[in-house]
């Protein structure tokens, strides 16, 4: 949701920015260019780690421009946060195929697949409505602090579940329940925090 939210509602976040049509364009222009290298790499870089690392790296750089794109000031600046798009999206993208692979059965990575794909449309559609409501209601700043949350969400998701095997192009296996409870719990408790604390703010300033 976190790049659903700031995709579907470029429009707005340039012109609070103090850009127009012309910037969102350009903005995301910049964007789209910064995922090619990844994309055409991806396959140099699964030689160097395994997918799952890849995939946790992309709610990292997910959190980093939702926040990027909240505090940039000017048109420039907000240019400036696009390059983050490299190891978010992009990694995500090419990094989810091989990390359902490395899950899953094979005879069940098709239905993997399907899943995530229903995800990532469920999350845009709630992206598009809520992200339109929250605009209406407090203004691209709050929506930008619910990106920035949920980006923080999928961060915290990203806590050690599974650990990597032998098998270097990613297959993973599970880690003890007891070490992925405990940090899981403390990065969401955080999250869930975190969360109260800005968004009584934003609601607070109007």
């Amino acid at each position: 949701m976190s790049h659903s939210l700031i995709n579907s509602f470029n429009y707005q976040i340039a012109m609070a920015k103090g850009g127009g049509s012309g910037e969102m364009g350009n903005a995301m222009t910049i964007s789209a260019v910064s995922e090619l290298p990844t994309m055409f790499l991806f396959g140099y870089l699964l030689k160097k780690k395994s997918s799952v690392f890849w995939f946790r790296l992309s709610g990292l750089f997910f959190v980093l421009k939702s926040i990027g794109t909240f505090l940039a000031f000017n048109i420039p600046t907000y240019y400036a946060v696009q390059p983050f798009q490299m190891f978010g999206w992009a990694l995500i993208n090419v990094a989810c195929v091989y990390y359902v692979d490395g899950i899953m059965e094979p005879q069940d990575s098709i239905k993997g697949q399907a899943y995530m794909a229903m995800t990532i449309t469920a999350g845009n559609v709630m992206s598009s409505l809520f992200g339109g409501w929250l605009i209406d209601a407090a203004g691209v700043g709050a929506m930008l602090i619910c990106a920035s949350l949920c980006g923080l969400h999928r961060l915290a998701d990203c806590v050690p579940r599974f650990e990597r095997s032998k098998n270097c192009i990613g297959k993973i296996k599970k880690a003890p329940e007891t070490e992925r409870g405990s940090g899981r719990f403390a990065v969401q408790l955080l999250f869930i925090s975190v969360s109260c604390i800005l968004l009584i703010t934003v609601f607070l300033q109007r």
